[in-house]
């Protein structure tokens, strides 16, 4: 529940237990008069970090995820090259200023 409906797997997945941590008490909020300190959360997330972390699919999520922003700079600079290809030929070049 903490890592779906609370929103904490994303923050582990980035590295964050500590931000997993913060989200998840201030969920508490909505569902529970009751809201322990962040503290122990914290403390239960560092606790379980190794473990979450060793996971197969965390690492696969990583590659993945560097895979994927390889792929993004190479857009950017794809789209910069046309731009500045659109500058040079039809736009007469850098601006003067």
């Amino acid at each position: 529940m903490w890592l779906d409906m609370f929103g904490a797997l994303g923050w582990l997945l980035a590295r964050e237990p500590n931000g997993a941590a913060s989200t998840v008490r201030e969920a508490y909020l909505h569902f529970s008069i009751v809201r322990p300190s962040v503290t122990w959360f914290q403390e239960i997330f560092r606790l379980a970090w190794t473990e979450v972390n060793a996971l197969a699919v965390n690492q696969q999520v990583r590659a993945e995820a560097f895979v994927l922003l390889e792929k993004v700079s190479e857009a950017k600079n794809h789209f910069e090259a046309g731009f500045q290809y659109i500058r040079e030929h039809f736009e007469g070049g850098e601006p003067p200023i």
